[in-house]
């Protein structure tokens, strides 16, 4: 299995990231699994022009790090994307990363066949209150959409306000290895939906 992990916090070692981890321990030393891992504030990620090169082509116009993303994003089996919740909605570095992929809608060719795939979304974010979040989930379910992957479960984290919360926090860490050990079963099977509270979505 080839697990394509992308970090959307600049926080290294922070809230996100250790989740993501988390996630990966469950799967990272099994056998023909291949990991890879990216934080997206590290990558030079340009804004969309909306120069409309990707509708003609099979390929965006800008060479940088998305080049490398693209190629990460077809040949993976899995796709786990994370990001905090930053004044009510995904972080900046991920939705640049979220507008360019808007590429793998151009021609055929340039699609994602995403029918085979697993996908887990992970936010992470301070507030307490059960509406916060749901702008963010709704934006990274379309990643998901885009690149028509149907088996995504989703696991969300209020109330970790401190970088290193998640760390003292057993019931985030609990549901993150759970998420990694259903990855690694190949059970990630219930399909994200639009409606709030889908099967599927755990908050913590």
């Amino acid at each position: 299995m080839r697990v394509l992990a992308l970090v959307g916090s600049a926080r290294v070692g922070g809230n996100t990231d250790t989740i993501i981890d988390e996630i990966l321990s469950q799967v990272e030393h099994r056998p023909g699994t291949r990991v890879r891992k990216y934080y997206l504030h590290q990558l030079d990620l340009r804004p969309c022009r909306g120069c409309g090169h990707c509708r003609e082509h099979e390929w965006c116009a800008q060479e940088d790090g998305m080049r490398e993303l693209y190629g990460e994003i077809r040949s993976s089996d899995a796709i786990i994307l994370g990001s905090p919740v930053y004044m009510g909605q995904v972080s900046g570095q991920t939705k640049i990363f979220l507008d360019r992929c808007y590429a793998l809608r151009g021609p055929a060719g340039s699609r994602v066949a995403g029918a085979d795939k697993l996908g887990i979304a992970v936010l992470v974010c301070g507030a307490r209150d059960p509406e916060h979040p749901r702008p963010a989930l709704r934006t990274l379910r379309v990643f998901f959409r885009l690149c028509e992957i149907s088996r995504v479960e989703e696991l969300v984290a209020q109330g970790l306000g401190p970088r290193h919360a998640a760390r003292e926090r057993q019931d985030v860490l609990f549901a993150a290895r759970e998420k990694g050990r259903r990855l690694a079963a190949g059970i990630i099977g219930i399909p994200g939906r639009d409606a709030e509270g889908a099967p599927g979505s755990d908050h913590v």
